[in-house]
């Protein structure tokens, strides 16, 4: 805009008393054309960084052992983090193969009962 108001206008012969220029179209639509590609160039590449930065914000570091996540170097248990997260509501439960390892008569038991099947 600033390119074509001081095309038309001559700012500096306006401003400062310089000598006036003729009125350059060509050069105005050629320094237009340029401006307009580079923020076309800067868009593009401020949107990949910005989907780039969205994705790495995205990911979450969680522990291969007792499955806490890390948050600013703390780190927190799943549910605590899910809570903060989400507006999901946890409750705890056992899965099968949990139940055979931690409590094996009681997993016998519901076996037998045909409460839970046998892996």
């Amino acid at each position: 805009m600033l390119l074509w108001v001081n095309e038309l206008f001559d700012l500096p012969s306006l401003l400062f008393g310089d000598p006036a220029t003729p009125i350059n179209y060509k050069e105005a639509v050629l320094e237009t054309i340029l401006v307009l590609c580079t923020l076309v160039l800067f868009y593009i590449i401020s949107f990949k960084l910005a989907k780039h930065v969205k994705y790495l914000e995205g990911l979450t570091v969680i522990c291969a052992n007792c499955k806490k996540i890390r948050v600013q170097n703390e780190w927190i248990p799943i549910e605590k983090w899910l809570s903060i997260k989400t507006d999901i509501l946890l409750s705890h439960g056992v899965c099968r193969e949990c139940l055979k390892q931690l409590y094996p008569n009681e997993y016998r038991i519901l076996v037998r009962k045909g409460k839970i099947k046998e892996n």
